[in-house]
């Protein structure tokens, strides 16, 4: 049985525009921001198996740029393995 892989990340919120026309002053914002941990599945589907934080973002793949970016990447890559995205 293959290991199933797991990656985790933290993207920061930011704060830009912080003066108007100079996008360079944005900067980010510590311990405020979203996590994301993606785990390989035994399927060819990608799911979005929780959302926290928030009652108004779908959980529904199709309907979640998160799921809809990672079918995309997974069909340019040829990669038929699904994703549990958290």
């Amino acid at each position: 049985m293959q290991e199933k892989q797991i990656i985790k990340a933290f993207a920061p919120a930011t704060v830009a525009n912080v003066c108007c026309g100079f996008d360079v002053l944005g900067f980010a914002l510590e311990n405020i921001g979203d996590d994301v941990t993606i785990q390989s599945l035994g399927s060819d589907k990608v799911i979005i198996s929780e959302i926290t934080g928030s009652t108004q973002l779908s959980k529904n793949a199709d309907e979640n740029v998160v799921g809809l970016i990672a079918k995309l990447m997974l069909k340019k890559a040829n990669n038929k393995n699904g994703l549990d995205i958290n």
